[in-house]
């Protein structure tokens, strides 16, 4: 009945990864470099920061609920995604 979820690096982990890098990227750009200097940028920052911040909170629970479903395989994409997620958390906070 509760089988487990077939997380052999398929697209959907891959997907989770690369949005986990793209929050994490998103977060060090804006950290470092003041978004309102520049129209463009600031027109960026602020169409994206919504989609930031649910992928903030969203992303480690997705990637702690395949996990914990599949007894924690350091293989998978969703423990590196996890441990992107914590870093940009971190980071973030920092």
């Amino acid at each position: 009945m509760n089988q487990p979820i077939n997380i052999q690096n398929n697209k959907q982990s891959k997907f989770v990864l690369c949005i986990s890098v793209f929050v994490l990227i998103y977060v060090i750009i804006f950290k470092a470099v003041n978004p309102y200097k520049y129209a463009a940028v600031g027109t960026v920052y602020e169409n994206l920061w919504l989609f930031i911040v649910a992928a903030i909170f969203i992303i480690p629970v997705i990637a702690l609920w395949v996990l914990f479903k599949n007894k924690f395989s350091i293989k998978s994409f969703y423990f590196y995604s996890l441990l992107i997620s914590a870093a940009t958390i971190v980071l973030l906070f920092a």
